[in-house]
């Protein structure tokens, strides 16, 4: 996939109308599991910025899984949003959260 600013534009667009669309709202963390520097990294900061919500970076490298569940606790977060690779490891964490793909 070429990555130009309009297809950022375009699917942080989407994903912002897709959060709002299952209730993120200004004042609500939003849990963004990615990996470093990608496309899709960009996509996610952005669409939940749109959204109204803010991001909480949690990087699978750095951060184990207990960690990544204290995070989603803490910040009581209701969404996730990551990528393919991630969806196993995000429905492991044993929590009710909206995996965004």
């Amino acid at each position: 996939m070429k990555m130009t600013y309009g297809k950022l534009n375009t699917l942080s667009d989407q994903l912002a109308l897709k959060l709002q669309s299952l209730g993120a709202k200004p004042n609500m963390f939003i849990g963004l599991l990615m990996d470093d520097k990608s496309f899709d990294l960009c996509v996610g900061v952005l669409g939940i910025l749109k959204s109204g919500a803010a991001y909480v970076p949690m990087d699978v490298a750095r951060y184990s899984s207990e960690r990544i569940k204290f995070m989603i606790e803490d910040a009581e977060m209701r969404m996730l949003v990551s990528v393919t690779a991630h969806t196993k490891m995000v429905a492991g964490l044993g929590r009710n959260l909206e995996n965004i793909v």
